[in-house]
């Protein structure tokens, strides 16, 4: 497990799954989650707000999920669609197989798809333009930013929009030294 990632393409360790309730655009859900998520418990409030406000595509348009992971974000992408009244079709993508392993084990309605894939290789993915792109913890996790980010730009329909929610931890020297504390001693021992 010690060189296992959460980006690891087929994971070795053996998949634990559990229930959580969250509260998401006024409805209470419940949600199966997994070990190897970066937020297993919950929803977080960042993820929240930003899916709240997305601008509404058109009501057949495409949207794109980068680093979906265990589908969490994209069932959210959805939610939010719907409540405008939308029935777009969603390209979910993550790195790891495993993660999507575990997405696709969900109920999903027609429309919402599931692909392997670095976001780095955005362009030779071949995916139709995107009328709205979402991130959500997957900046700091990619091996070219310039490359992803250009991809993104690549992707998007004209005047479709890109949100992002990431965090970084470049200062103070201890936030630095918390964030690597925490990611070899608890993440590392989640992950796949």
């Amino acid at each position: 497990m010690a060189s296992e990632h959460y980006f690891s393409s087929t994971p070795e360790s053996e998949l634990k799954t559990r229930t959580i309730h969250a509260r998401l655009a006024g409805r209470d859900v419940e949600l199966t989650t997994a070990n190897g998520v970066f937020s297993p418990e919950r929803i977080d409030t960042g993820t929240q707000v930003l899916l709240s406000s997305v601008p509404a595509p058109p009501p057949g348009g495409n949207l794109l999920d980068l680093g979906c992971g265990s589908g969490l974000s994209t069932r959210s992408l959805l939610g939010a669609a719907r409540r405008r009244g939308m029935s777009p079709r969603i390209i979910a993508v993550d790195a790891s197989e495993g993660m999507l392993a575990h997405a696709r084990r969900r109920r999903w309605p027609e429309g919402v798809v599931f692909v392997q894939g670095m976001a780095e290789s955005l362009p030779a993915m071949d995916l139709p333009p995107a009328h709205g792109v979402l991130a959500c913890y997957l900046l700091r996790n990619v091996t070219d930013l310039d490359a992803t980010l250009r991809g993104i730009v690549g992707c998007l329909a004209p005047g479709a929009p890109f949100v992002a929610e990431d965090y970084s931890v470049r200062a103070p020297r201890q936030a630095q030294a918390r964030w690597h504390l925490v990611n070899r001693a608890i993440i590392a021992m989640t992950i796949y």
